[in-house]
């Protein structure tokens, strides 16, 4: 899918009505994210105007994914218009979620608010392949995942197979993928509390982050 102004600005109009017709969004930008953004879209205030960057030098979108995430970040954008955005971790706090969930209500269209669910796990890297470590532990019900360059898969996947019991591991699993890890997450967990997300993408990765 080719993604172009046009097509997010008419899906922003066709929703619009359901964040109490904001003003339109002040700048378009598709691509060009490197400097901005490692997610695949994210709003921006820049001298109290405002831009959305759709992220297609990482990602590929289709339209079923393409339209949860830009309604997820209208909400972000609702909530700046009105001073409610909360800032770093806590931007996806409750007053984000009660919003999300009220427009996931009104549309029937699943994935504005969550992120471990079915657009994470559709949403696919552009020449990328990176190596996801999974590992359990029985005994407090608990799961490590970190995701670390595709480069160091076969140097972590012989060190587990001989160390991941001395480690305090119960499993462990190292398989390689383009797509999100948050996708993978639900395929593993069978019911584990997850300990720990550890997205290093250099040579030191934190991969137990106990």
């Amino acid at each position: 899918m080719k993604i172009t102004e046009k097509i997010v600005r008419d899906i922003i109009s066709s929703y619009n009505h359901l964040y109490d017709d904001i003003p339109p969004i002040d700048y378009i930008i598709i691509g060009r994210t490197k400097d901005v953004t490692t997610s695949p879209a994210t709003v921006v205030n820049i001298d109290d105007e405002y831009a959305l960057f759709i992220n297609t030098d990482d990602y590929i979108f289709s339209e079923d994914i393409l339209v949860p995430i830009i309604l997820h970040e209208m909400v972000h954008y609702y909530l700046l218009l009105n001073g409610k955005q909360a800032k770093g971790d806590e931007q996806h706090n409750e007053i984000f979620q009660e919003k999300a969930r009220e427009i996931e209500k009104e549309t029937g269209i699943d994935g504005i608010n969550s992120g471990c669910n079915h657009v994470q796990a559709n949403l696919r890297y552009k020449n990328k392949r990176f190596a996801v470590i999974i590992l359990k532990k029985y005994d407090t019900n608990t799961l490590n995942i970190t995701l670390i360059p595709d480069k160091r898969f076969n140097y972590w996947a012989k060190y587990l197979k001989l160390h991941y019991k001395e480690l305090g591991f119960d499993t462990y699993d190292v398989f390689r993928t383009n797509k999100q890890v948050f996708g993978q997450i639900n395929s593993f967990s069978d019911g584990y509390d997850l300990l720990c997300e550890s997205f290093a993408l250099d040579e030191h990765e934190n991969v137990f982050c106990k």
